[in-house]
């Protein structure tokens, strides 16, 4: 389970943070700011990822406790 918190912790830092390597990718391909990116494109998904994130992890521990 400590192993499905950080694969979700991971994949939300690097969708928010405007210094991860595929924001500046698409940043700079797109002539873009990496803020927009990050926080425009991206924060958006992360609004409606987070709640699904959070809900299969209390899932895998409530599967993994019975």
């Amino acid at each position: 389970m400590v192993a499905v918190a950080l694969v979700i912790g991971f994949s939300l830092a690097m969708m928010l943070s405007p210094f991860g390597p595929s924001v500046m990718l698409l940043s700079r391909f797109g002539q873009i700011s990496r803020w927009v990116v990050a926080f425009g494109w991206n924060g958006r998904y992360a609004l409606m990822a987070v709640p699904l994130m959070l809900g299969f992890l209390w899932v895998c521990l409530t599967v993994r406790s019975m």
